[in-house]
């Protein structure tokens, strides 16, 4: 079985399976096991990417950043810097007990990535390109996952829409974009609008605007 999110290659990796005897089953992050094919996935990636990238990176299982930085540098035209931050935590999200401090780290990251003169910001993690993802309205730099970069190079692309939605940064705006699917859904009004001022324009632990 194959995991991307590291809690839950913990979760299920270390806490449920070895406590079902029954159950033999081997958890491995994506990135490795893809990183383990690079030699098959090399030739796919035909497309140059002529892209100046750094990479968020956080320890998470052990393996995947380095992974992650090998597949990056197979990408023709890549020229991959590395930012020289500290690896913190499994996720950005579990640096929400220390909300300070996070903050910090996050700005870091970014004037890291201005400094460099990065034209893209990679990301491994969903929980971080959640949160990370709209500051590319205020520095010179993309915010993507880093998967995005090998589909590129593959010639495969999909639109980012909750990068689309959150960079609006106006719930009007973002219900009135999303109504054909709220519509199709039946979804309350009401509920919606609670959703998006709490998890989408309220998940904004570094404020927009603000690059001092």
């Amino acid at each position: 079985m194959l995991s991307w999110c590291p809690t839950c290659q913990v979760q299920l990796g270390e806490i449920v399976v070895p406590g079902r005897t029954e159950t033999k089953l081997n958890m491995a992050p994506f990135l490795l096991f893809l990183a383990a094919r690079l030699d098959a996935l090399r030739p796919l990636l035909k497309h140059p990417v002529n892209k100046r990238v750094g990479l968020h990176e956080h320890p998470g299982v052990q393996g995947v950043t380095d992974a992650a930085r090998r597949i990056l540098q197979a990408i023709p035209g890549i020229d991959f810097v590395d930012l020289e931050q500290p690896r913190i935590g499994w996720m950005c999200n579990t640096l929400n007990p220390v909300p300070e401090y996070k903050r910090q780290v996050h700005h870091n990251q970014l004037q890291a990535a201005a400094d460099a003169g990065v034209t893209t910001l990679a990301g491994i993690y969903h929980a971080c390109h959640r949160e990370l993802c709209s500051h590319e309205r205020d520095w010179p730099f993309e915010v993507v996952n880093f998967l995005e970069l090998v589909g590129e190079s593959m010639g495969l692309a999909r639109p980012d829409l909750f990068k689309r939605l959150k960079l609006m940064q106006d719930v009007d705006a973002i219900l009135t974009e999303a109504a054909p699917m709220i519509d199709t859904h039946h979804l309350d009004l009401d509920e919606v609008r609670g959703v998006i001022m709490a998890d989408m324009l309220g998940e904004q632990p570094l404020p927009l605007g603000n690059r001092s």
